[in-house]
């Protein structure tokens, strides 16, 4: 019961840490920066370094999370006085072919509850990590279900296997199985997370959004290792049992596993002969890889490249002034008349 404990822990933490993530389109590159501007008219750089500037930044520095601020005075003649302060976030990181399952309803739950649970605890990782809810998180969530279903799908088809071979105790099942697949499991997630921490200590701006993608296929991936090394096994003694006699070809179950067969073995015997073509017309798979070749080069250096996508967010900026010395009043019955018009605009 200690693997379903835990298990249920990393859920719980994971839905807390959930509703904490911000959302955003893409993570933080860089720091907001905020830039003042005041005018003096007729006074000299000091009397402007003096009565605008300082008293500025007396009131502004020690705002929360500051990186730096500076300010100049640049002319006597004209004179502004420009600051400029950085404002950064709480957190900047640059830095087998499978066979048929008897139990297949039940072996299909146990793949299931063991990608819920290394997804669902992956958002405590992006919370400690101080990263948000993103297009890189998010797609790195849903590259990451067709790896971490793999370490349970071992699991599941090494205890079926004890069962095929004449085990009927279902602990013996879950240890002699765990006892096969044990290293193969810990060495491909550890081959998985190799691949993906490097990116973490990626600089400038392509390092920020890999580093949120790279962090998090990883965490998914150790998620998933430790649920496959406890949740699964104890789900497979749980729910998993020996075949009691062979399916009757009448019954439902029967009749599945009879058509499942059917189909496997009509697409496998395709299959070998597309092979034993493919061997005997050997001048047809060398040309096919030399005209793969030359479609590679050729894409490479036609289709456009770029960092992000550009995307068309159907925003309109509007910049309305009016005269000078028009009261508060009057320049929101401008802006009211404004709007009025932009309302009244079809969309196209």
């Amino acid at each position: 019961m200690a693997a379903i404990a835990i298990s249920i822990l990393i859920l719980l933490i994971g839905i807390i840490s959930l509703v904490s993530l911000p959302v955003e389109q893409y993570p933080d590159i860089a720091p907001p920066t905020v830039m003042v501007t005041a005018t003096y008219t007729g006074a000299d750089a000091d009397a402007v370094m003096n009565s605008v500037i300082m008293p500025l930044e007396e009131s502004i520095n020690g705002v929360e999370n500051m990186m730096y601020i500076s300010s100049t005075a640049p002319t006597p003649a004209r004179p502004p006085s420009p600051f400029t302060s950085t404002r950064a976030p709480t957190r900047i990181w640059r830095p087998s072919m499978c066979r048929t399952v008897s139990a297949c309803f039940k072996s299909t739950i146990i793949p299931s509850i063991s990608i819920i649970v290394s997804l669902v605890g992956t958002f405590a990782a992006l919370s400690v990590a101080g990263f948000s809810l993103n297009i890189l998180t998010l797609f790195a969530l849903v590259l990451a279900i067709g790896i971490v279903v793999d370490d349970a799908i071992i699991v599941v088809e090494a205890v079926q296997a004890k069962y095929d071979i004449g085990y009927k105790s279902r602990y013996l099942a879950a240890r002699d199985g765990m006892a096969d697949v044990s290293m193969a499991v810990i060495t491909c997630s550890i081959v998985f997370m190799a691949v993906f921490i490097p990116v973490c200590f990626m600089g400038g701006t392509s390092g920020v959004f890999y580093t949120q993608f790279g962090i998090t296929m990883a965490t998914a991936v150790g998620i998933s290792l430790i649920s496959a090394m406890t949740l699964c096994p104890a789900l497979c003694a749980i729910l998993m049992k020996p075949s009691e006699g062979t399916l009757s070809e009448k019954s439902f179950n029967g009749r599945i596993r009879a058509a499942y067969n059917a189909s496997y073995n009509a697409i496998l015997n395709k299959y070998k002969k597309g092979v034993m073509y493919a061997i005997h017309h050997r001048w047809m798979v060398w040309t096919s890889l030399g005209v793969a070749i030359v479609l590679l080069v050729f894409l490479m250096n036609t289709t456009k490249t770029g960092l992000v996508p550009q995307e068309d967010q159907g925003t309109i900026m509007v910049n309305v002034g009016t005269s000078p010395g028009n009261s508060l009043a009057e320049t929101n019955k401008v802006m009211d008349q404004v709007k009025a018009i932009l309302d009244e605009t079809p969309p196209r």
